[in-house]
């Protein structure tokens, strides 16, 4: 497939399609978060954003379908980070779960003092095997993907999730026993 050449006419060409299919990801990406806008839009620039880049190596015919495809991995990366950037584990007011709910941890409804969670949080961690703190830190301190773990310790992906998903059950279970 031979690039096309820069000019005018490739520009003209690159305004069309952002003008044809702007509204049509927007609602698509739209769609995809379940009517949070913030995110729509987000994932909606990152593909135009990519179309730009790109757009000299795209076949005219196929701009359509090539940027939903970048939508939907656009979404997916979205997706991911939110859940990467999700430090729910050990903190107490996790809404989304009740083992962590304020409720669950304080008579009274009263709130504990912030020493007293970072205490706790402390002694959670300090009950890992150095395996796992090391695991602990690379997936929720530094923020590593899968597959950046994967590099950094030689495990399969299998391993990784297996390890992780270990772990994270050792944390709830530890944490049931602190806040009873």
């Amino acid at each position: 497939m031979k690039p096309r050449e820069k000019g005018a006419a490739n520009e003209r060409e690159l305004e069309a399609a952002v003008e044809e299919y702007y509204d049509a990801v927007w609602s698509f990406s739209l769609f995809l978060t379940g009517h949070v806008y913030d995110a729509a839009e987000e994932i909606t620039q990152e593909t135009f954003l990519c179309l730009i880049k790109k757009w000299n190596g795209i076949e005219k015919e196929n701009v359509g379908r090539w940027l939903f495809g970048v939508a939907r991995r656009k979404f997916y990366e979205y997706v991911r980070a939110q859940k990467r950037d999700k430090d729910h584990l050990i903190y107490p007011d996790d809404p989304e779960d009740p083992v962590f709910s304020a409720g669950e941890i304080c008579v009274d409804d009263a709130i504990p003092d912030e020493a007293a969670v970072e205490e706790a949080k402390r002694r959670v961690v300090e009950s890992l095997t150095d395996e796992e703190k090391i695991l602990f830190d690379r997936y929720y301190g530094k923020k590593m993907t899968y597959a950046e773990i994967m590099k950094a310790s030689g495990l399969s992906y299998n391993g990784v999730r297996m390890r992780l998903f270990r772990m994270r059950r050792k944390i709830k279970e530890k944490c049931k026993e602190e806040y009873r």
